[in-house]
């Protein structure tokens, strides 16, 4: 819904929408040295069966849900249990993925402003000759600059709101149909760039190289994670698209994890070859993109504009998942005839802008402060937060919501019929629990660790 009723985007237009909401900065500093760190080829083989067993079916759940709840998760899922004969207490689920969504804003806010300040400083040559102690007195010139670091947030997170604001159909999708495409141009570029650089042969290796010594269950629990996080679920996203998609449910959520999978692999392709050239050690992370990303390309020919084209890269990626992050907070507040979309969008952007201070100062003014247990400050004690426990909570409530309280004549009705309805329920009511609490688990005994 878009403030007073339905306008569904176009099937071009909803198939980028998606891409653009789940191709996130997980898969441009994330995803390649996951692949490379756990086995090559193997553990892409682990991801696809991660996506089947436990990432498509849990998108095709919060897809179909969001199908039947209109695209309102809070009052939406209530309305759908009651429908299928139990407690409109199940809209608490659906507020629990929009307050996860909202937490993630000032996350994907702050690090999408860094982001768009590296551009300006790899245009102007910041890059230039840099060693690693001058990259590392770089990026903390920029975090420890209070009053820069609010200016860059506060733009990056405004231009998100403004798009919001228009609606699913003239906001999101058209930012989609234009940032989606340029991201995957970026990207190519940059492969193309390096492609006969020293450091493709290396990359690709990393990335494509079976290492079975590499396959252990720490692996598979690893793939699970990230096929999870990377779909962008439990965060509510899903849930407030699933009313613009239609019929065509189970197509939608093949084409998202494929593009999804692609881009992640055009990151790797794209990134990698940099790193090894600069012979960069370490695993993907802030550290790298913000740190050694800047020194390799400072020391390359034509590295400034290859900066540029990465830190550009980097600042769609996070933008375009920011954008979805607000839409079921804005979704659910338009859903009062007492406000509208752009007054609910405003609303949306004050609490996530207010949010965000304090982890964005946590880097300057409030640098002295530290949350126990948490390695990294006020910025990754919120990250902490909603990815370790968070988004686990919200998505296992998904899985039972859509295995136990959706009835099978619904399934058959709204989403698919036959094996493929039998495969997609025993899966979302037995496989995605079990992954979800060993996600939980891991990441829990991590954050003890």
């Amino acid at each position: 819904m878009d403030g007073h009723g339905p306008a569904r985007p176009t099937v071009l237009g909803l198939s980028l929408l998606l891409a653009g909401a789940t191709v996130g900065l997980g898969n441009i500093w994330r995803f390649p040295w996951l692949v490379g760190e756990h086995g090559g080829s193997v553990f892409l083989g682990l991801y696809v069966l991660s996506l089947v067993g436990l990432g498509l079916p849990l998108l095709l759940a919060e897809l179909a849900i969001g199908r039947f709840a209109g695209g309102e998760p809070v009052r939406g899922l209530a309305r759908v249990a009651v429908r299928e004969g139990h407690s409109p207490a199940w809209g608490g689920l659906g507020l629990a993925a929009v307050v996860a969504g909202v937490l993630l804003v000032p996350v994907y806010g702050i690090v999408g402003g860094w982001s768009l300040a590296y551009i300006f400083r790899a245009a102007g040559g910041a890059f230039d000759a840099l060693d690693s102690l001058a990259a590392a007195r770089l990026f903390r010139s920029l975090v420890e600059d209070s009053e820069a670091l609010l200016a860059w947030y506060t733009l990056f997170l405004g231009s998100g709101i403004l798009v919001v604001a228009r609606g699913v159909r003239h906001g999101l999708e058209v930012a989609a149909r234009w940032f989606v495409p340029l991201l995957a141009v970026l990207l190519i570029v940059l492969v193309v760039a390096q492609w006969n650089g020293p450091g493709f042969p290396a990359a690709t290796a990393f990335l494509f190289i079976p290492d079975w010594g590499a396959v252990t269950w720490e692996a598979f629990l690893v793939a699970l994670g990230h096929a999870f996080f990377s779909l962008s679920l439990g965060t509510g996203v899903m849930l407030a698209f699933g009313a613009h998609v239609g019929r065509g449910i189970a197509g939608a959520a093949v084409a998202t994890v494929a593009l999804d999978t692609l881009f992640a692999l055009l990151a790797g392709l794209a990134v990698l070859p940099a790193v090894f050239e600069g012979g960069i050690p370490g695993s993907g992370g802030a550290g790298v993109a913000f740190q050694s990303i800047p020194q390799v390309f400072g020391a390359m020919e034509g590295g400034r504009y290859l900066g540029v084209l990465f830190f550009a890269a980097l600042t769609l990626a996070a933008w375009t998942s920011l954008c979805a992050l607000m839409e079921p907070a804005v979704a659910w507040l338009s859903a009062s005839p007492r406000r509208d979309r752009p007054a609910a969008a405003a609303a949306v952007g004050v609490v996530t802008w207010l949010l965000g201070l304090v982890p964005l100062l946590s880097f300057g003014l409030l640098r002295h402060w530290r949350i126990p247990l948490v390695e990294g400050g006020l910025f990754e004690a919120l990250n902490v937060l909603v990815t370790t426990w968070l988004l686990p909570a919200v998505g296992l409530g998904v899985s039972v919501f859509a295995g136990w309280v959706i009835s099978s004549d619904t399934v058959r009705l709204s989403l698919m019929r036959g094996r493929a309805a039998r495969l997609w329920r025993f899966l979302i009511r037995f496989v995605a629990p079990l992954a979800l609490l060993a996600i939980g688990v891991r990441s829990g005994f991590r954050w003890l660790m």
